[in-house]
């Protein structure tokens, strides 16, 4: 059969090019056949949808293992103090669901480690940098 899969919806560039057609399309119906990545690479997937279906802001059709993500450029939340040396998996713990809404509050990852059982508000950075919660600068 020749086709030009370049003319459709998803061109085969990288692995996808040495696919065979039936590896994707699994029934007859081919326009039928979803595009999101995880709808054919769930079970590749070791963030167990964490870091929702969006697959090609960090990763190509190369390899899984050529990403490129930069937190600080490519989301509202700059890893910046402690959050430098976290890794996707410390924060990014349930699934994502159809797109990315992790809540850039401090309580929402710390809410054990507030030693003021949130009499203080939300507003940590008053007090605390993301150096260290010890570290306190009350600023106004």
């Amino acid at each position: 059969i020749v086709f030009d899969h370049d003319l459709t919806r998803f061109p085969l560039i990288g692995l996808h090019a040495t696919a065979p057609c039936e590896e994707c399309h699994t029934s007859a119906a081919f326009q039928d056949t979803e595009r999101q990545c995880d709808s054919c690479h769930s079970g590749d997937d070791e963030h167990d949808s964490t870091l929702g279906p969006d697959c090609q802001q960090c990763h190509n059709p190369n390899s899984w293992k050529v990403w490129i993500f930069d937190h600080d450029k490519q989301t509202d939340f700059i890893l910046d103090g402690a959050h430098r040396d976290l890794h996707c998996g410390d924060c990014h713990i349930r699934p994502a669901g159809k797109g990315m809404n992790q809540s850039s509050s401090c309580s929402a990852c710390h809410q054990q480690d507030d030693a003021h059982q949130g009499r203080f508000g939300s507003n940590c950075k008053r007090c605390h940098t993301t150096e260290t919660f010890n570290d306190v600068q009350i600023t106004q």
